[in-house]
């Protein structure tokens, strides 16, 4: 998991489309106001004008799962998955809390996040830790506390890392709930990362070697770590965190 830069595009689509989630925010507010259950259009947070931009490659998750960074537009069409649950909602542990869930967010960007069916439909489900109480009316969540990171407001590697055996490794709770609640250290992801720290570390030695010979490196090695730099490189946590290590490992010989 990588910390996500973007910024929403100012085009008449997008702009058209945020105009008819305001209004179905409000509408949504008002019914609950009077006594009605949320009614959410499923559609809506799946608009061609949020699906052009999040399910794109030069997108801002790269068509990758904002939580595990697996490629999701290859193999399977990813999900749009609400990052506070918008319907119902579960603990840490997947038990069920008392609440209507996030309606109010339901057409949200900033709530929105491309996801792999693993993550979403498997693993994170409705569930939502946080510490303290969970905000139950709009604009109670400004004060809530999630443990669940969102790339697209947190800083992810402030709170978790991968070790050189692919493991997911908490540095404090949020980094913990994060990994669980998402399944980030299921086996398969384990394999995968730990391939990638295998191949980014023959990287790291080739373009080292080539340096220190002084001769001219390939640019498809150089972009290699240009994109694990920006983010855009699958596995991109794995393969900073085994740069990390290199410029430790540099740093310790010359002392």
């Amino acid at each position: 998991m990588v910390g996500v830069s973007f910024s929403p595009p100012n085009s008449a689509e997008w702009n058209k489309w945020r105009e008819k989630c305001r209004a179905a925010r409000e509408r949504l507010i008002a019914d609950v106001a009077k006594g009605a259950s949320p009614s959410i259009n499923d559609r809506l947070y799946k608009d061609k004008a949020l699906l052009d931009v999040y399910k794109c490659s030069r997108g801002p998750f790269f068509g990758k799962c904002a939580y595990c960074e697996s490629p999701v537009l290859v193999s399977q069409h990813g999900d749009i998955e609400h990052w506070r649950p918008k319907r119902a909602v579960s603990d840490l542990e997947g038990e069920p809390v008392e609440h209507p869930g996030y309606y109010w967010l339901a057409y949200d960007w900033r709530n929105l996040l491309l996801s792999c069916i693993a993550c979403n439909q498997k693993w994170k489900k409705t569930r939502f830790p946080v510490k303290g109480q969970h905000a139950s009316q709009p604009g109670g969540e400004s004060d809530e506390q999630p443990l669940l990171l969102n790339p697209l407001w947190d800083d992810p590697e402030q709170h978790l890392y991968v070790d050189e055996s692919g493991v997911m490794i908490p540095r404090t709770d949020r980094g913990h709930a994060s990994i669980t609640v998402c399944g980030l250290n299921r086996q398969e992801l384990v394999t995968k990362r730990r391939y990638e720290v295998l191949l980014v570390g023959a990287l790291i030695e080739c373009l080292w070697a080539e340096s220190t010979a002084g001769v001219a490196s390939d640019g498809d090695r150089v972009q290699v770590i240009a994109d694990i730099t920006s983010g855009k490189a699958r596995y991109a946590a794995t393969g900073r965190a085994q740069l990390r290590r290199f410029k430790t490992k540099l740093d310790a010989d010359d002392t």
